[in-house]
């Protein structure tokens, strides 16, 4: 775990850049030690999905697409608690046990807003709380 540590806090300054770039506002109600969630106006998603591209690589599971066979059976799916047909997904795995995700979550009600997630997903609970400390001030507002 250990040596993940700087790799993740590099990997980490997206949100920063992310914020310099786009009208972002952190969403206090939804952050935590390995969790940062903002909220985007809906317009500037595509253009904000370019962006978190570059980091993460092609979306893992793009908006649109069919999530039943997906929230059953795949281990991703299921460790972030099931995706939406209407979710985006990105994925960059940091090890066999580490995996840091950005979501696009677009609100209901045609609000024109979506929030912004990311999650470090931790394969072995025991290392969660040790991670989280170690990553103290890596994820804003932690």
């Amino acid at each position: 775990m250990k040596e993940h540590i700087q790799t993740i806090r590099e990997d980490l300054k997206i949100i920063g850049e992310l914020h310099a770039r786009f009208p972002l506002k952190k969403n206090e109600d939804s952050c935590g030690p390995l969790l940062y969630t903002c909220i985007a106006p809906s317009e500037l998603v595509e253009d904000l999905k370019i962006f978190v591209r570059q980091y993460f690589g092609p979306p893992y599971k793009e908006a649109g697409e069919g999530v039943f066979f997906k929230n059953l059976f795949d281990k991703f799916a299921r460790a972030v608690g099931g995706m939406g047909k209407d979710q985006t997904y990105f994925r960059k795995e940091i090890s066999s046990d580490l995996v840091l995700c950005c979501a696009f979550w677009p609100w209901s009600g045609n609000s024109g807003k979506t929030s912004v997630r990311f999650e470090l997903l931790v394969g072995k609970p025991v290392e969660s709380e040790a991670l989280a400390a170690a990553l103290t001030g890596s994820f804003p507002g932690s």
